[in-house]
């Protein structure tokens, strides 16, 4: 069993770089989408064991992407994390993220997150 792979949704690139060297340094596989249209690219043809969603990109809104993951078959079991500045946090979770986690990011609470999810 390899790491599990994470893939960061996330158009800021100083926060998509810090929260791939950081999950890196937690030993997982990490790969970052700055855009919607690349997520859902990469979602089909990757299937990640766990995403990590902005809500505000340049090009979609995040919560829309999340109905799509939820919405198919293939995808709908992934884990997505919403890592937001906005505060959406219980919208979130009511459309099927597994958490919602306010930036700036708490980096313990997001590993213990990713550590308590059934991923294989």
């Amino acid at each position: 069993m390899g790491a599990a792979a994470i893939l960061i949704v996330e158009d800021e690139s100083s926060i998509a770089g810090l929260l791939q060297d950081r999950l890196r340094g937690e030993g997982y596989q990490v790969t970052i989408a700055y855009t919607g249209e690349e997520a859902v690219r990469d979602i089909k043809e990757r299937k990640p064991d766990v995403i990590t969603l902005d809500i505000h990109l340049p090009d979609a809104n995040g919560m829309n992407i999340l109905a799509g993951i939820k919405a198919n078959p293939d995808t709908k079991a992934i884990p997505v994390i919403i890592i937001s500045s906005s505060d959406e946090g219980e919208n979130a979770k009511m459309n099927g993220a597994e958490e919602f986690i306010p930036k700036p990011i708490n980096f313990k609470k997001l590993f213990e997150i990713i550590r308590g999810l059934k991923i294989k």
